[in-house]
């Protein structure tokens, strides 16, 4: 996973995070925070993607 932080960013953001091409922006005002919001991001990331994973799977492609 690839975070962006800084201070021009606003936290979560998936605009911003797609135009720079990483996983997961992140603002200075929430580096305290670092923990809880990557833990939110890869949450939302693994439900995203669940459906692909299980369709890989009943194909026989993982």
């Amino acid at each position: 996973m690839f975070i962006l932080i800084g201070s021009g960013v606003h936290t979560d953001s998936e605009m911003e995070a797609w135009a720079t091409s990483v996983d997961l922006v992140v603002s200075l005002a929430d580096v305290p925070n670092l923990k809880h919001v990557v833990r939110r991001a890869v949450l939302r990331r693994d439900s995203f993607y669940k459906p692909l994973i299980e369709a890989y799977a009943t194909k026989g492609l993982t």
